[in-house]
């Protein structure tokens, strides 16, 4: 019984891992999960257990980052003091346990129920080097069911996918600078794959200049590389009459601020917006952009 209950948790976790990476829009969060995607690191933690208290029923967790045999707190959301101060380790023997095998822990139903334990389920982990535990200290005893955790589990593994797949997109931008249009081409393509597969699109926008006999091209780039997020590329139209801007697994807001910041410092540019998602290919979606 004991290896059949375990090769069940093996199977669960293997289509949960699944899941987070291809299917997160079955979780009707789309627009949850978005936000905390390009969200600064200092508020994402907070971000997380905001989401998980509204969509999961989760009333009281912190998300731990663990250095050597310590856990240092990064974020908390109605937690007990203990859960607000860095923790040793071997204080917490639930998230020794979740650590070294990776996957979810949690209390049996008798014991969750008696109330005297630490938490009620730990969650391990991993983000671009970082690695550390979500602790559920309390929820209701009604959402005390693997339905629920397999929601948490989902919610935690595609948010840190996510935002490390956003983190290796900005490293490849750190030169700055206009793109040639093959590798923006090249970044687009990647943009679509990835509204594809997890519904999570990008946008973007055309700028061209309306009069190059007052503000030349070189101005454009300027205040439009002042205006642009974190992570944006940019490529010269033909003939540099205006600029493609491309910001990966941003929203529509960010890119309608962009153009507002933009039109503030040459304010006869024309600017429009584009969702970046679809079955299209690149080379279809970048000759609408030319012609739009």
């Amino acid at each position: 019984l004991r290896a059949e209950s375990q090769l069940a948790r093996q199977a669960r976790h293997q289509i949960q891992e699944r899941l987070a990476m291809w299917n997160a829009p079955l979780a009707c969060l789309d627009d949850d999960l978005r936000r905390l995607i390009p969200m600064p690191e200092t508020e994402v933690y907070e971000g997380l257990l905001r989401t998980l208290y509204s969509t999961c029923q989760v009333t009281s967790s912190a998300i731990f980052r663990r250095s050597g045999s310590e856990l240092l707190p990064l974020a908390s959301l109605h937690t007990s003091e203990r859960f607000k101060s860095p923790m040793g380790l071997a204080d917490l023997p639930m998230s020794v346990h979740a650590i070294e095998t990776g996957e979810l822990v949690t209390l049996d139903v008798a014991a969750a129920e008696s109330g005297d334990a630490a938490c009620l389920a730990v969650l391990p982990w991993d983000a671009h080097d970082t690695h550390g535990v979500l602790i559920i200290e309390d929820m209701p005893m009604s959402e005390f069911t693997w339905s629920v955790f397999e929601r948490v589990e989902l919610i935690v593994r595609w948010t840190f996918m996510l935002r490390e797949l956003r983190l290796a997109t900005a490293a490849e931008l750190r030169s700055g600078g206009l793109l040639p249009q093959g590798d923006f081409l090249a970044l687009l393509s990647r943009s679509l794959e990835t509204a594809r597969d997890h519904l999570l699109p990008s946008s973007s926008l055309t700028l061209r200049l309306a009069d190059s006999k007052s503000t030349t091209f070189g101005e454009l780039v300027k205040a439009t590389s002042v205006a642009a997020p974190e992570i944006c590329a940019m490529t010269a139209m033909p003939g540099d009459a205006g600029l493609v801007v491309l910001l990966p697994f941003a929203g529509d807001a960010a890119a309608e601020a962009m153009a507002q910041a933009v039109r503030h410092s040459i304010p006869d540019v024309r600017a429009a917006r584009y969702t970046i998602a679809g079955a299209e290919r690149p080379e279809v979606i970048w000759g609408r952009l030319l012609q739009g």
